[in-house]
């Protein structure tokens, strides 16, 4: 009867199986208790009758004595248990220490979490009512498991990190898993079961990611110092993530509407090289009234007044937007690009790369084959791109997994990408997150792991993973180091995007603090241009050139070319 409901409906979220304990004071006094092996039988039939996404709950505390009975008998749940109050029905039999009932999880090798009163499966699913306020404050608090968020971290906020607790050794199938992965078996979970890594597991993955990191690079940890240049907000696409961008009326998020004019991209890109900017990367908003030929002459304008400067511009949302605004195909456009000056892409607009995902947070932005369409035309254009992840909003693992394997597919067919970048959403200031329809972004135990795992996952195909410092604080960045990254990105000099979203941790990289980390971990800062070819650095004079002060921005926008 339980399992045609649920088949029917959908909605059946759990089963508690009860043992029969007699009371005091009631009718059934004198009849005996259930016996415990007619309980642990009922748990195993139910578990094979049931559908799987039915989960089975037993009280604990009225089975102190057969708790590792339970464990292995089919439950997946203990219920509630409540650190204030009794349990009134049963109040002769207190609820068990949550540390013990830890030790005898971690005995079976198995996890305890912490979880919301709506399982994991049900918090996205259609076929269960959830109250929106109810629901956004189940997400406010749960991480890309479902489970309760482990830690109260927020990307681009917090400096202090959280404690660890470690309770359990590091699993002989979480080890397991690392070596199918590197055999390409059954590849999509066993990356969902890294992802799922805590305690002694999640600092094996840490250990394990980071040989790969010495065995690649050594004790090398670079940077590139470069200049960010947003040269407009303007964007006629609603991406439900996105702070930065405005219409032209927009006034309610921060900041105004702007577009700089060609002359203060130029000015920007001369005072980037006089402070020893090798690279200027330049992305924006999709502006209504730009055509391919806008992008075309932001090149030439560079071009221009240097030769020597690396052009990292334009993700795959502008090439495309560039490439039909003028009736070409993708690949003439990126010709023509190369040809005014274009070295290499961003490899943002990325988000996740699943369609699922990305109907809900950008459903008019192009979609992941399109991206793939377009960056799989650049890197066969010569023009190499970064690859990005943006996690800790409405995905779960498996499109994690599945976004990291599309990355790894294309590198296997172009070579063309030269590092990855995960970037954590910094919610904040997000529109999704305001409406309470996202998570307050990825715990800090899962964004390591993004670095770890994708570290071993890529291995030699993307030599380079780097640490967004701006998303994971100096804090963060230097946790990192010893995860298996080897890169910690540019000194930007200007960040507009992850700041309009509510990241506090500056508009360029101080380059002293983290040199401080990197030196104490024995590892040695070295200077990298876009293409990660190393460069003689002498580090007095780079800072000397960075101590020039940059000129007061907030004069220098063409407001006009916006009304």
């Amino acid at each position: 009867l339980i399992n045609s409901i649920n088949n029917h409906y959908g909605n059946i979220q759990e089963v508690i199986i009860q043992n029969f304990i007699p009371k005091p004071n009631t009718l059934m006094k004198n009849y005996p208790p259930a016996p415990a092996s007619e309980l642990i039988w009922t748990i195993a039939m139910a578990r094979k009758l049931l559908d799987p996404s039915i989960s089975i709950q037993v009280p604990p505390n009225l089975n102190n004595s057969l708790i590792d009975d339970l464990l292995v008998s089919g439950i997946n749940d203990f219920g509630g248990i409540s650190p204030l109050t009794i349990d009134h029905v049963n109040p002769e039999s207190p609820w068990p220490e949550i540390t013990q009932l830890n030790k005898h999880c971690i005995k079976s090798d198995q996890i305890l979490l912490k979880r919301s009163t709506v399982y994991p499966d049900f918090i996205n699913s259609d076929k269960i009512f959830l109250n929106k306020d109810i629901k956004s404050k189940i997400l406010k608090n749960i991480n890309g498991s479902g489970y309760i968020k482990e830690d109260s971290w927020i990307p681009g906020i917090t400096e202090d990190l959280p404690t660890p607790f470690i309770q359990s050794e590091a699993s002989h199938s979480i080890q397991q898993a690392v070596t199918s992965i590197e055999n390409n078996i059954d590849v999509e979970n066993c990356l969902i079961q890294l992802f799922n890594a805590r305690d002694k597991a999640f600092n094996y993955l840490r250990g394990y990611a980071d040989e790969i990191k010495k065995h690649l690079h050594g004790d090398k940890i670079s940077f590139v110092v470069n200049r960010n240049i947003n040269y407009t907000n303007v964007c006629m696409y609603s991406c439900s993530f996105c702070a930065f961008s405005k219409s032209t009326g927009s006034q309610s998020l921060r900041g105004k509407p702007y577009n700089i004019s060609f002359e203060e991209i130029q000015r920007r890109v001369l005072e980037a090289e006089s402070r020893g900017a090798t690279e200027v990367c330049l992305q924006g908003g999709i502006h209504p009234k730009f055509s391919g030929n806008h992008y075309l002459q932001i090149l030439k304008k560079i071009r221009e007044i240097s030769n020597s400067i690396h052009i990292h511009a334009f993700s795959p949302l502008e090439i495309k937007h560039g490439a039909e605004s003028l009736g070409l195909q993708i690949e003439d456009f990126l010709l023509m690009l190369k040809k005014a000056g274009l070295n290499s892409l961003p490899g943002t607009a990325a988000e996740i790369l699943d369609d699922e995902i990305r109907n809900i947070i950008c459903p008019d932005k192009l979609n992941s084959n399109e991206w793939t369409n377009v960056i799989t035309k650049a890197h066969n254009a010569g023009l190499g791109s970064t690859a990005t992840i943006m996690f800790g909003h409405i995905e779960s693992y498996k499109h994690l997994a599945r976004h990291l394997i599309k990355i790894k597919d294309i590198q296997n067919h172009t070579n063309g990408f030269n590092e990855f970048v995960p970037l954590p959403f910094v919610a904040n200031e997000a529109p999704m997150f305001l409406r309470g329809q996202s998570r307050s972004g990825p715990s800090f135990r899962e964004s390591v792991l993004m670095h770890s795992i994708s570290r071993i996952l890529f291995n030699e195909s993307i030599r380079n993973i780097q640490g967004s410092w701006v998303k994971m604080g100096y804090s963060g960045l230097s946790y990192l180091l010893d995860s298996g990254i080897n890169d910690i990105g540019g000194l930007l000099m200007n960040e507009s995007i992850t700041s309009s979203a509510g990241a506090i941790h500056g508009q360029e990289l101080d380059l002293n603090r983290i040199k401080e980390y990197i030196e104490l971990k024995d590892l040695r800062l070295v200077q990298r241009n876009t293409s990660y070819k190393e460069i003689s650095m002498d580090y007095n004079e780079l800072l000397d050139n960075l101590s020039i002060p940059i000129f007061d921005l907030d004069n220098t926008y063409n407001l006009d070319a916006i009304r």
